[in-house]
Parts: structure tokens; sequence; C-alpha cells
């Protein structure tokens, strides 16, 4: 995956860091690609890199590993943020929100979504326990933020969604055509989401447009 942050490409590699592209400012489609290792930046806690998300607000890139997370600032450079003991798992996907919060998804160590408060430092872990059970214990393989403020997470386990406090999650035994295992999650339309199923590759057909619980619609499977 990759991010860009003041023009620059940034790709995490599952085994060898991250890679940087910094176009030239005065040759069109010309750049040079810079590699950092945990061996070069010792904020890098993990070489297995697994996702890229960038902060626009902040201006931020930020990764997630197999051993926690870390961000580059053109004006601070690196930071480490290690994830609890109790919290600690394979970041695979990260979304931030307008109220400084990162959100970290999760599918191996302690499973579950973390979110971690950029101006307080504070995590908050979520899990079956304290969501009432909507977020089972299994791998969550995906987080995004909407532009209506909800927080969707695509899990293992079916779509779980967190609007302010309110905890929903739709599941192939509800919602017939939405697979349990989601791998993406999309924002296409300000009223509309799109998901891809998980655990199985890509084929026609597998795409699905997820409107807006708000709006009274369901799920519609579409091709692509």
């Amino acid at each position: 995956s990759d991010s860009y942050l003041y023009g620059d490409i940034w790709v995490s590699h599952p085994v060898g860091g991250i890679s940087r592209y910094i176009p030239s400012l005065t040759i069109p489609d010309q750049g040079d690609w810079v590699v950092y290792t945990n061996s070069t930046v010792p904020q890098i806690l993990s070489n297995q890199v697994k996702c890229t998300s960038h902060d626009d607000i902040e201006n931020t890139a930020w990764f997630g590993s197999l051993s926690g997370a870390f961000s580059y600032n053109a004006s601070s450079g690196w930071t480490a943020v290690e994830l609890p003991p109790d919290q600690s798992g394979d970041i695979v996907s990260i979304a931030i929100d307008d109220l400084h919060n990162v959100w970290f998804a999760k599918n191996g160590g302690h499973l579950g979504v973390t979110r971690y408060n950029r101006l307080s430092g504070v995590f908050t872990g979520f899990t079956s326990a304290n969501t009432g059970g909507k977020l089972a214990d299994v791998g969550v393989n995906a987080v995004v933020v909407d532009k209506m403020k909800n927080r969707y997470f695509g899990t293992n386990a079916g779509l779980v969604r967190m609007a302010d406090t309110t905890w929903s999650v739709w599941t192939n035994a509800t919602t017939t055509e939405l697979p349990n295992k989601l791998r993406e999650i999309y924002e296409t339309r300000k009223d509309k989401t799109m998901f891809v199923a998980g655990a199985e590759s890509l084929r026609y057909g597998d795409i699905m447009f997820v409107i807006d619980a708000a709006r009274g619609a369901g799920v519609e499977k579409v091709g692509i």
C-alpha cells in the first residue's frame, strides 16, 4: 500500500521496511527512491510493514507492522508508537479521524481494535467484552472512518460499525449478500461505502456496495 505526503509516495513492504519516492522539483516524472528499515531508523519497530495511511491534518504518514506502529512527519521526523502489552498485535490497517484518534486494526496477537489519541497519548482497546459482543474476538482486517464520522471495521466475522458510541454488526447470517470475511474497505461517496470480500481472491462480482444504514438501505452486491 502507499500514501502521499507532500507529493512523496510511501510504500510499505511485508518484509523490507518502507520505500519512499521523492519526486524531482525540477524534472517532471523523475525522482529518487529511499529505503528505510529498522537498521537505519530505530523507530521502525519491524521491517514487516503491513499497511500505510496518512493524516491530512497533521501531514503525517503512518505505518503498521507486526511489532507496533510508527509515523513520519517532515517537522518532527520518525516516531515509534508501541501498543500496551495487553493490546499488542499485528497492525494490518490504520485510519485517522478528525478528533486526533488513530485507529489500529489487528488480525494477529491481541485481536480487536486499538484507538490511540495523539494529543493525550491514551490507548483504548475494543474487543467483544466492551462492545456488547458486536466486535467479535477475531481478526480485524480493515478500518475506515467515513465522511459521516462512522468507523467501519472489516473483520473475519462480518462488518462492524461504530457510530458515535453505538456498535452494530452485519454478518452473513443476517445479510446473506455480505460475506463474513472482509479484507478491505473503500469509501466511494458520502452516503456509500464499498467493501471487498476477504479470504478469497478477488473475482468478478465480489465487490459489495454497503449503503449507510442511517438512510434505511441495506447491502447491494455489484459486479466490477
